[in-house]
């Protein structure tokens, strides 16, 4: 049985617009409610450039792989 190794590029990019929904959430909370303006500024400022940063070193990762192989394995080693 194999498996082809873009489903996990496919669950990847899943949590990738995950991680992005909850951020926008968490970014309208923060510009919505947050007291000190300057501190919003700055914790939110880096907070995106992290995240970018993060998402830019998975992306230059993730071109080096090669997406058309598969993940061969067998349900019953040994037996015959």
């Amino acid at each position: 049985m194999s498996i082809p190794i873009i489903i996990f590029l496919y669950i990847y990019l899943l949590a990738i617009a995950v991680f992005i929904l909850g951020s926008i959430f968490v970014l309208y909370h923060i510009f919505r409610f947050g007291f000190s303006r300057k501190l919003v500024g700055v914790s939110s400022g880096l907070f995106i450039a992290v995240s970018i940063l993060i998402l830019l070193l998975s992306a230059y990762f993730l071109f080096q792989v090669d997406w058309s192989k598969t993940i061969d394995f067998d349900l019953t080693p040994g037996i015959f």
